[in-house]
């Protein structure tokens, strides 16, 4: 398992090192300098989706054949890509952590800055559930599907929110009743936050390990 790990590890800092260092250096400057807590959201979100690259990097290689080949289960492959992960989100994690506290040290903790834990906490869980759900479909489906799918989602989640929650969208006046709830959101209480964003991670964290469960079966069943 350890030795799983440390190929897909090895195999995506040789490729990406250099990007991620250039995007941490513009994000933690943006970030910081430029008072601006989403580059380290942003990069939360973005480390969290490399355990779906190393499938690709499997498939694009056939690197699957010679596995079967090899003294390791279907859980033990699977498991290796849902660890790094797991790793990679956590580094994203410190980052963003250590980010926010460079900016509170040099410059104070500003109103910007507000519910940034809870925020962390919220695309934390987020990206959890993302990656349990696309792995197995990576699986069932090939990579490409699967990131497309996903693509396509967040697109129409994002133009859904566009015309449906500005006052002036296109869709405004479609759903009073959605519109009347969000204005109710003003009064939630920073508790309440707090609690949303713990069953989030949680939820996150629930599929993410079920997705393990459902890749491993779908992967022992496949031919190569």
């Amino acid at each position: 398992m350890k030795g799983l790990f440390l190929k897909d590890m090895y195999g995506l800092m040789g490729l990406y090192k250099k990007n991620l260092a250039l995007v941490a250096i513009l994000y933690g400057a943006m970030g910081v300098l430029g008072n601006l807590p989403v580059f380290f959201y942003m990069a939360v979100w973005i480390m969290g989706s490399y355990s779906l690259t190393a499938v690709t990097l499997d498939q694009q290689c056939s690197w699957d054949r010679y596995a079967r080949t090899l003294p390791v289960s279907a859980g033990q492959i699977v498991g290796a890509k849902f660890l790094v992960g797991a790793a990679f989100l956590g580094i994203a994690l410190v980052y963003a952590l250590a980010g926010a506290g460079l900016r509170g040290l040099l410059f104070g903790w500003s109103e910007d800055w507000q519910g940034f834990f809870e925020a962390l906490a919220f695309l934390t869980g987020l990206n959890l559930a993302g990656t349990g759900l696309t792995i197995p479909a990576a699986y069932k489906w090939g990579t490409d599907k699967a990131r497309n799918t996903m693509l396509v989602f967040y697109a129409l989640l994002f133009v859904a929110i566009f015309l449906v929650f500005p006052e002036d969208g296109a869709l405004a006046g479609a759903f009073p009743g959605l519109r009347e709830s969000l204005a109710g959101l003003k009064d939630v209480t920073l508790a309440q936050v707090r609690l949303a964003a713990a069953a989030v991670l949680g939820a996150g964290a629930a599929i993410y390990v079920l997705g393990w469960a459902l890749a491993r079966g779908i992967y022992a069943r496949m031919e190569f």
